[in-house]
C-alpha cells in the first residue's frame, strides 16, 4: 500500500503541532527501530520524547552514541491527556509493555512493515507498508512531506536498513535505489565505514553469548521431514540470535523458547525458499500467540511470541501448526 494524501496531511499536522509527542520502540528495539524513532523525533516540534519501554539493543545504543545524538530515552511511556504516540517498528503491543492502546487509539500513529495486524486498525493512523525496513516507510514520510534529511538522520536510516535486510541479502532493488539516495546526504562517510560500525561484536567478545549459542545447540532437538528439517531449543536468553543461527546453519525452521519466570518468549526463523513457498512465520506466531493469550507476529521469515505461560508448550504448538502447514502446502 501507498502512503495516502489523508495519511501525509494528518502526519504534517501532527509532527508540526505544539501538543506533546512520543515516539515508542518495542523490546530491546533494534536499530532499524531506534533509526526510525530518531528521525521522526528529530523532524516533528517540540514537545516530544523518545520511549523505550523494554530497552534497546546495544547496537542501537552504539548507532545513537556514533550520531552524537543528545536524546534521552525514557523507559516509561507517560500516559498525557491530548499526547500523541507513535509506535514504531513493531505489530505487537506486547513488544512495548503495559501500554493502554485501546484507551488512547485515537491518538495513536503505528508505523511498521511486518505482517499487518488487524488489531490495530482502530488506531488514528495506522501506515503499513511492505518494506525492507521501517527505515525505508520514514524515508517516504520525509520525501511526501518535502523534508530533506540531514547528514545524520541519512546515517541512521541507511543503518536501519543494512541491519534489517541483513547487509542487503534480503534487500530489493527499491531498497538499494532508497540507500543510494540517502547516500547523497552523507558527505563524510562512507557506506562501507557503516556497515563496518553495524558489524555485531558479541560473538567475538561476549562471552554469555556465545555460551549461550553453544547451550542452544547442545539442547537442539531435530525433525527430519525429508524436506525440511525443523530444530527446536531452551535457552534463558538470545533466542532470537540462536534461532538465526541454526536456520543460517543446519535447519530449515528454528523455534527457540526462553523461560523467564512466567514470560515465555518464543523466537522462530524460517529459510527463504520456505518463505517464497508459502510458509510465513509471523502468521503462525500470530495465531499461536493468541491462543496462549499473548502477543505475536513479525516477518514470514523471522517472527516471535511474547505469553505468559510454558514456553515449552508455545513452542511445540508453533512446530505443529508449521507441520500442518509444511503438509497443506505438500512440501
Amino acid at each position: 500500500m501507498s502512503l495516502s494524501s489523508d495519511q501525509i496531511e494528518r502526519l504534517k499536522v501532527i509532527l508540526k503541532s505544539k501538543e506533546k509527542k512520543y515516539f515508542i520502540v518495542h523490546h530491546n528495539a533494534d536499530v532499524d527501530a531506534v533509526a526510525a524513532a530518531y528521525v521522526l523525533y528529530e523532524i516533528s516540534n517540540p514537545p516530544r520524547g523518545l520511549c523505550a519501554p523494554l530497552g534497546i539493543s546495544r547496537l542501537s545504543r552504539e548507532l545513537m552514541l556514533r550520531l552524537n545524538a543528545n536524546i534521552e530515552i525514557l523507559d516509561k511511556v507517560p500516559i498525557e491527556k491530548d499526547a500523541f504516540y507513535f509506535i514504531i517498528d513493531t505489530n505487537s503491543l506486547e513488544q512495548i509493555g503495559d501500554f493502554p492502546f485501546y484507551d488512547i487509539a485515537d491518538r495513536i500513529i503505528i508505523i511498521d512493515h511486518h505482517s499487518e495486524n488487524p488489531k490495530f486498525n482502530s488506531a488514528l493512523l495506522y501506515i503499513h507498508e511492505e518494506r525492507s525496513a521501517t527505515c525505508e516507510i520514514v524515508y517516504d514520510i520525509l520525501k511526501a512531506i518535502g523534508f530533506s534529511p540531514n547528514e545524520k538522520m541519512a546515517q541512521a536510516m541507511i543503518s536501519g536498513i543494512i541491519t534489517d535486510t541483513a547487509r542487503f541479502r534480503y534487500a530489493n532493488n527499491r531498497t538499494i535505489k532508497v540507500v543510494c539516495d540517502l547516500l547523497d546526504y552523507l558527505k563524510g562517510v562512507d557506506l562501507k565505514d557503516i556497515i563496518r560500525s553495524l558489524e555485531e561484536p558479541s560473538l567475538k567478545y561476549d562471552r554469555g553469548k556465545r555460551i549461550a549459542m553453544v547451550k542452544a545447540f547442545q539442547r537442539m532437538l531435530y525433525e527430519d521431514l525429508g524436506k525440511v528439517i525443523i530444530v527446536k531449543s531452551f535457552i534463558s536468553a538470545y533466542e532470537g540470535d540462536a534461532a538465526a543461527l541454526m536456520v543460517s546453519t543446519v535447519a530449515d525452521i528454528a523455534v527457540v523458547g526462553a523461560q523467564r519466570d512466567e514470560e515465555a518468549r518464543v523466537s522462530v526463523r524460517v529459510r527463504p525458499w520456505l518463505a517464497e513457498r508459502g510458509i510465513d512465520a509471523s502468521e503462525i506466531c500470530r495465531d499461536v500467540a493468541e491462543e496462549f493469550g499473548g502477543g505475536g507476529g513479525g516477518h514470514p521469515m523471522a517472527a516471535g511470541i511474547n505469553a505468559v505461560g510454558d514456553a515449552e508448550a508455545i513452542v511445540n504448538a508453533v512446530i505443529a501448526r508449521f507441520k500442518r502447514k509444511l503438509k497443506d502446502l505438500r512440501i
